[in-house]
């Protein structure tokens, strides 16, 4: 099956990163009552946003690789990594740019190690060994997301390439199951790092994993075809789980996340975007994939990267402004994409591909 592109997918995105921006303003809003906040923190649920992010990442990946296998008979990784380079690379270092930047006026010190960690995607294991200012690891905190994708690229073309799609359904399921441990066990045994327990690709790859799974789940027809019947049902399931069933067991039942809201999120979002792809109503369709979501999905990797300097607890938020934080960020969001990323994007459609992605797969 070729797939052409699907707005619903990026209004998906959209939702993700609307979760995300809501979720820092809501974090760093001063003038906020301590005791609103965490109520509102399980609406405005950046936790949310990237676990959108990480199955919708996982998902249209594999079925990038299983379309040119299927088309061609093989994957080529050169072809893979090159156009990962290109998606990703560009905008990344122009943010670390500025951020660099902006702390280099800001800060004295500049940490090193923490940049060199940030720009070499292994950030979601600095901790180990560098140290940063607040400040500088507000600016920076978000990478770990950004250094999970980057591991999961090396990792899962090669291991999909080995295994073929029935053993790669398996291992991937394989991972899903073991990240929970690996959490748990991760938690006890370094208690030092007990705030970082989510953010290792060793204990955060079960969000990837279970788009990687579900992708190949919906190649069959019988899979698609419950779907179109019975999966609006599942989807509606999903969706309150995820936004509204699991922050607030994360918020009555300590440690819920480590232990399995992670991993139960995942395999929601996986069930709900699987159901947007193949089977939406109407009324999702056009609530996804026509006006501001949709668009807020094209633009939201670079308003990603860039929402962190604009939505920092030491900005225009910790004054009581919200409306110049978030005019900067879809501002250097907008400029980002149209400067950085779609100039990358032109020269990435000459190298030709056998297959249309649905939506480009990018945190």
């Amino acid at each position: 099956m070729k797939l052409g592109r699907i707005p619903a997918l990026d209004g998906i995105r959209g939702v993700a990163i609307l979760l995300v921006l809501t979720g820092h303003t809501v974090q760093n809003y001063q003038p906020l009552s301590e005791t609103v906040r965490p109520w509102l923190l399980i609406f405005a649920n950046p936790a949310a946003g990237v676990r959108l992010f990480f199955v919708l990442s996982g998902y249209l990946i594999t079925q990038l690789l299983l379309q040119e296998q299927a088309a061609t008979g093989a994957i080529s990784l050169p072809r893979f990594y090159w156009r990962r380079i290109l998606r990703i690379f560009p905008a990344f270092y122009a943010y670390l740019l500025g951020a660099l930047i902006v702390n280099w006026y800001r800060s004295p010190d500049l940490s090193p190690g923490a940049w060199v960690a940030a720009g070499t995607f292994s950030w979601n294991y600095a901790f180990f060994w560098t140290s940063a200012p607040p400040v500088i690891y507000w600016d920076l905190g978000h990478l770990w997301t950004l250094a999970v994708e980057q591991q999961f690229y090396l990792v899962w073309p090669l291991l999909l390439l080995w295994a073929g799609p029935r053993r790669g359904f398996w291992l991937a399921a394989a991972l899903i199951a073991w990240c929970p441990l690996a959490r748990v066990a991760t938690y006890f045994l370094f208690p030092a790092q007990r705030g970082y327990v989510g953010m290792m690709f060793h204990t955060a790859a079960d969000s990837l994993m279970a788009g990687c799974a579900v992708a190949i789940l919906v190649q069959s027809e019988p899979v698609r075809m419950m779907l179109r019947h019975r999966g609006w049902s599942a989807a509606l399931v999903a969706a309150v789980w995820l936004l509204l069933v699991s922050p607030l067991l994360g918020f009555y039942l300590r440690g819920f996340p480590v232990v399995a809201g992670i991993t139960l999120d995942a395999l929601a979002a996986s069930c709900l975007i699987a159901w947007v792809h193949y089977a939406p109503s109407r009324i999702v369709n056009a609530g996804l994939g026509r006006g501001l979501l949709p668009a807020l999905g094209v633009i939201s990797y670079s308003l990603y990267l860039w929402q962190q300097i604009f939505l920092s607890p030491s900005g225009g938020l910790s004054s009581g402004h919200i409306v110049l934080p978030w005019l900067g960020a879809v501002t250097a969001a907008v400029m980002s994409y149209w400067l950085v990323e779609k100039p990358a994007l032109q020269f990435k459609s000459r190298l030709g591909r056998p297959l249309t992605l649905v939506t480009e797969p990018v945190t």
